[in-house]
């Protein structure tokens, strides 16, 4: 149970190293018109409806889980109607139940079921009644009823169902273990009642199998000193599975560093798909030497879907995100918390260009590296490390805004959105114009 928890738990630790700015990437601006242009071309590229993956195997998994709730539900169904219609005889510290019915004896908790207490002589009762005791002792009732709902919402993970049997095989051992000095006869009895029928997954089975394990477990002795060894492997292996699991986060950091292969990007566990750069010429005519130049337009790959679904322009959808925590524009919002950073750069107009992406619950998954330019000239090497701590707080702001989701016909929907300012600045005011 502890291994079968810690698996779950050790990747929800987050140790994330300290992380360090990259290198200063500027990224091209583009003219309103090429923007225009850029947005037609996605439209037309995501226009077409894709299958979704993603719901039917939504569909799949919910399907999944009503049929393995009904089914324990049916088993709960036959032990309430067992106990209901058996005949009922109360000792010290259990409960006795004849049900009459052709099946091996199993327990829950402290009742403990059989077909007849006459179908066995006084030693075998015994050894029954102890058995299914030492279940209640020790908690197992607790694991089979932890696992029975770990079968319901993982019944697609074969690991489940591979601890399910080991921990029901060490629960019978255990429970085994006081009849070691009464080895032939308990044996014989385990391999007589291994003919009848077992019951249901939510109890304790006497003769649950295999057989074969339980009676060599009953003849072997236990060594310390192999419990010890296992134990002295079992330490390294946790400290080696916690590696991993950092070196996981590890790795989605290493992914913010947005390198597109093959159209694709992992961005915060999330795969990105892009659509090819698109490159256009023009060939002009220089006034001044009368030469033909030609002037190459470069447009950025732009993300279209995430995670294989669809991500929608904003032009698109019926109703825009806006912040949940304020009435202001998303854009002036921004401004307003990283003005004091803008008010360091030089005299001159600026403006901003954010690009994010939003899921279908208003979470920021995707943003485009943010983009300050000044107008009218290219920045001077002093001017770099202000940008760029401003271009940081930019960042910063827009991985803690809470906004509500895009709405497309009624519903939810992943999308993409722009923000754009222009500010001012003066004697280290910052203006938003």
């Amino acid at each position: 149970m502890t291994s079968f928890l810690l698996g779950w738990l050790l990747p929800l630790i987050q140790i994330e190293p300290e992380r360090f700015d990259n290198e200063l990437i500027i990224a091209a601006q583009y003219g309103s018109e090429n923007f225009k242009q850029e947005i037609v071309k996605n439209t037309v590229a995501t226009s077409a409806s894709d299958f979704n993956w993603e719901n039917m195997l939504r569909w799949i998994y919910g399907t999944g889980v009503v049929v393995n709730f009904l089914l324990l539900m049916k088993e709960i169904f036959f032990l309430i109607h067992f106990y209901k219609k058996g005949v009922k005889t109360k000792f010290s510290g259990y409960t006795l139940i004849e049900t009459r019915q052709n099946h091996s004896p199993f327990s829950w908790g402290k009742y403990i079921f059989m077909t007849s207490a006459d179908s066995y002589s006084k030693k075998e009762l015994d050894m029954i009644v102890s058995h299914e005791l030492a279940h209640y002792h020790a908690g197992h009732l607790i694991d089979k009823c932890c696992f029975s709902v770990f079968k319901i919402f993982c019944w697609f993970h074969p690991l489940v169902y591979v601890y399910y049997n080991r921990l029901m095989l060490v629960h019978e051992y255990e429970a085994d273990a006081p009849q070691k000095s009464n080895q032939n006869q308990y044996g014989r009895f385990l391999i007589e009642q291994a003919l009848l029928q077992s019951h249901s997954v939510i109890t304790h089975s006497f003769n649950y199998s295999p057989i074969k394990n339980r009676i060599a477990m009953l003849t072997k002795n236990a060594s310390p000193k192999i419990k010890m060894t296992k134990f002295a492997i079992m330490l390294p292996l946790l400290l080696v599975f916690l590696i991993c699991a950092t070196q996981q986060i590890q790795s989605q950091v290493k992914n913010d560093e947005r390198k597109i292969v093959n159209n694709k990007m992992m961005f915060k566990g999330n795969e990105i798909e892009f659509t090819e750069e698109l490159v256009d010429s023009t060939t002009i005519v220089d006034p001044k030497t009368g030469e033909n130049l030609v002037l190459v337009t470069r447009l950025a790959p732009e993300p279209i879907k995430i995670n294989g679904q669809k991500i929608y322009l904003d032009d698109v959808v019926d109703a825009k995100p806006i912040l949940k925590n304020s009435n202001q524009k998303t854009a002036i919002y921004i401004f307003n918390k990283i003005k004091d950073k803008a008010a360091a750069l030089q005299d001159g107009e600026y403006n901003s260009l954010i690009n994010i992406v939003l899921d279908k619950k208003g979470h920021i998954v995707y943003y485009d590296k943010i983009s300050t330019h000044k107008k009218g000239g290219k920045l001077a090497d002093d001017e770099q490390p202000a940008i760029h701590e401003l271009n940081n707080a930019i960042e910063q702001i827009v991985n803690e805004l809470e906004l509500t989701p895009a709405m497309l016909n009624g519903n939810p929907a992943i999308a993409r959105f722009s923000y754009f300012f222009n500010f001012e600045v003066e004697d280290n005011i910052a203006t938003l114009l």
